[in-house]
């Protein structure tokens, strides 16, 4: 099979607090933070406290320590689902 380093997109889909889906194709080479004000923007109302978790294999991605990682070197290239989740600052009573 191709590598990950074969392929120029990504093409994410995540999955919403609501339940609903976004689907997008990012450059393999686009930062995660710019990934985090794109769903924040179009999945979030704006609101950017979340963070995006993969099931497998199981990751989760903060904005705030995202710096300036790029898609294909989290492994997230050519394709990942990754669901939206509650920031762990956002939690009441823990």
């Amino acid at each position: 099979p191709p590598s990950a380093a074969s392929f120029d997109t990504a093409t994410l889909q995540f999955r919403l607090f609501n339940g609903d889906t976004l689907k997008h194709s990012f450059p393999a080479d686009t930062l995660l933070k710019e990934v985090f004000g794109y769903v924040a923007k179009e999945g979030n109302n704006g609101d950017p406290n979340f963070i995006l978790m993969q099931t497998f294999p199981r990751q989760t991605f903060a904005v705030e320590e995202a710096g300036e990682r790029t898609l294909r070197e989290e492994g997230l290239v050519p394709s990942a689902t990754l669901i939206l989740t509650v920031h762990p600052s956002n939690k009441k009573g823990e």
